[in-house]
């Protein structure tokens, strides 16, 4: 989070991609990384 926070603070785009499995997880995950990337 720590380096995606760095490249928003110089203006660039990140993307993140996320494997989806079976339970769903990535949904949380991506959640969870936008909460720290704040």
């Amino acid at each position: 989070a720590q380096k995606i926070k760095k490249y928003l603070k110089q203006g660039l785009d990140v993307y993140v991609y996320f494997n989806n499995d079976f339970h769903g997880y990535a949904i949380e995950n991506a959640k969870e990384l936008s909460k720290l990337c704040k």
